[in-house]
């Protein structure tokens, strides 16, 4: 009989949660995400549970659109799921089992003090890349024929990467598709794009590689983990001189590069590995790319040089018809002021659009008021601040500040919207404090648009303010999970609740926003709504478990 066929006999005894449990082995590893145990009677698999309190839990979802793909991934480096079973208490993953994880892997052989040599890193890295290359193609060879687009692990480290046969085999596992909520985030495994906020993407797997590979030829990260990447120049270059393999050192050049658009990807890295020279093919690459980078530098020039010249003979003709309007204006006799203010608005929306400074200035020379709006009640002014036109706002302020658009907006409230912080800038000596129709303040336009920049320039001036609703900027800022302005929102807004009864850790328990929710508790736990619910009974309402769990130290909540 076959590997396979007893392989597929050994799994098929593992009908449930309990066929697995009643013959749980030895705990062999444990993560953030569930433990991992042997099998009584079954030497060649493994079982990782996942425990939870409700089947609806967000992890149960999350896992089963894992399972989905993972029943189409076929990879010899890629860890497979041979099987899933689930109860309401519990996930169980069957797997193969392998010789440990490729942290365990490196610190014993740095117990040992024995180094790894530099075929096995590299074969680790032709291993390791090939399944990154399959992962992240666009155009897979599935056993069902289902296309499947580039896939993202998004948390990959040694914990994450399985040793078989004394190193001889390794194969990824634990995959967090891309999704950020997923990745453990430590530190030095951990791309700067993505340390900085950025969503994990194949490049970032491929930044992760290299801190890897760093690992296994020099034994420590010392010189990583005292890095801050997010604070490099993009041009930066790491001192690789603690590698002693060329080979290897080349491959972590092509890695650990700042800028994702220029690291290497793994079918690159694929070919690259191929080759019988691993230094001089990189070097041939480097030089391609140079050649091909400055190709494209010479192109782009060449373009914005064309396009500059259309804009210069563009806006030459839009002065000199300007000109020609100017001149009508200053003849146009008193019957006829609508006309001329209808031909200066129209003349001023159109330079407004096209960022024409020299136009603007020029149609405020004719002397003709300005303030005009449209069908909107958006006058030039507005236009410029949304776009961020801080030149034109300048030029337009004084003769335009304070007026509204029908739903009562403001230029600086429009700015916030759309996060223009240098109109804003200028907009808010003018402008701040004013409410629209329905009583919000520019800062409360810039929360609920996320515009975190324009929030934190505005909430100093607009602290304090209630909308018709009873709605403060603490609220809105509480529900959009934006921590820092809640922070700095706290002391004169707390405790405060709208027409419902409604208070931000309501709000924030209600969106499951649980660093908000820790911020909030000290201050406003105990309060009601008027249908008599407190923050916690809203969170396990909607089976928010680690807000709930907040929320529970409050006695006044628990009441």
């Amino acid at each position: 009989m076959s590997r396979n066929a007893v392989l597929h006999d050994e799994i098929n005894t593992f009908a449930t949660t309990d066929d697995l449990l009643s013959c749980i082995g030895v705990e062999l590893g444990k993560g953030i995400h569930g433990s991992v145990f042997a099998i009584k009677g079954h030497d060649n698999l493994v079982f990782k549970e996942i425990q939870y309190s409700t089947p609806n839990e967000l992890a149960v979802k999350q896992i089963e659109n894992r399972e989905k793909l993972m029943r189409t991934i076929r990879h010899d480096n890629i860890v497979a799921w041979r099987k899933v079973v689930k109860d309401d208490n519990c996930v169980c993953i069957v797997m193969d089992r392998y010789d440990c994880s490729l942290d365990v892997f490196l610190r014993e052989h740095r117990r040992k003090g024995v180094p790894i040599n530099e075929d096995m890193v590299l074969e680790f890295a032709k291993q390791i890349c090939s399944a990154f290359a399959y992962l992240h193609s666009l155009n897979k060879e599935l056993p069902d024929r289902l296309p499947i687009s580039s896939v993202v692990h998004g948390d990959v480290k040694p914990a994450n990467i399985l040793v078989a046969n004394s190193g001889k085999q390794f194969s990824i596992a634990d995959f967090a598709f891309g999704d950020r909520n997923m990745v453990s985030s430590i530190a030095p495994y951990v791309a700067p794009e993505v340390r900085s906020g950025g969503d994990p993407t194949s490049a970032s797997d491929m930044w992760s590689i290299g801190v890897i590979l760093y690992e296994l030829a020099v034994g420590n990260l010392t010189v990583i983990k005292t890095t801050d990447f997010t604070k490099c120049n993009r041009d930066f270059q790491l001192n690789l001189n603690a590698v002693i393999y060329p080979s290897v050192r080349s491959i972590i050049s092509h890695l650990l590069v700042l800028d994702p658009l220029s690291r290497i990807t793994a079918k690159e890295l694929c070919n690259v590995l191929a080759a019988k020279d691993v230094v001089t093919t990189l070097n041939i690459k480097r030089l391609s790319d140079s050649t091909r980078l400055h190709d494209e530098i010479l192109k782009t020039l060449m373009e914005k040089v064309a396009s500059l010249e259309d804009t210069v003979a563009r806006q030459a003709s839009q002065i000199e018809s300007l000109q020609k309007v100017n001149e009508e204006l200053k003849n146009t006799g008193p019957n006829s002021s609508d006309t001329a203010a209808d031909l200066a608005f129209a003349n001023l929306m159109t330079a407004v659009k096209s960022n024409n400074i020299e136009a603007v200035k020029m149609i405020l020379s004719s002397g003709v008021n300005v303030g005009k709006q449209d069908s909107k009640g958006m006058t030039a002014m507005m236009y410029a601040a949304e776009a961020d036109r801080f030149q034109i706002v300048e030029l337009l302020l004084e003769h335009e500040k304070c007026i509204r658009d029908k739903n009562g907006w403001t230029a600086l409230m429009r700015a916030a919207q759309k996060n223009s912080v240098n109109s804003l800038r200028l907009l808010i000596k003018a402008e701040v404090r004013m409410q629209s129709h329905n009583g919000r303040t520019a800062l409360m336009e810039a929360i609920t648009k996320k515009s975190l920049n324009s929030a934190v320039e505005l909430v100093e001036y607009e602290r304090g303010y209630q909308d018709r609703s009873g709605c403060t900027a603490l609220m809105c800022a509480a529900e959009k999970g934006l921590t820092e302005i809640v922070i700095r929102l706290l002391d004169s807004e707390k405790r405060r609740q709208d027409d419902s009864g409604v208070s931000a850790l309501m709000k924030a328990a209600a969106k499951n926003r649980v660093d908000v929710v820790s911020v909030l508790a000290e201050c406003e736990a105990g309060l009601k709504n008027k249908k008599g619910e407190t923050a916690l009974e809203i969170a396990q309402d909607r089976g928010y478990l680690e807000v709930t769990k907040i929320l529970m130290d409050f006695p006044d909540e628990a009441v």
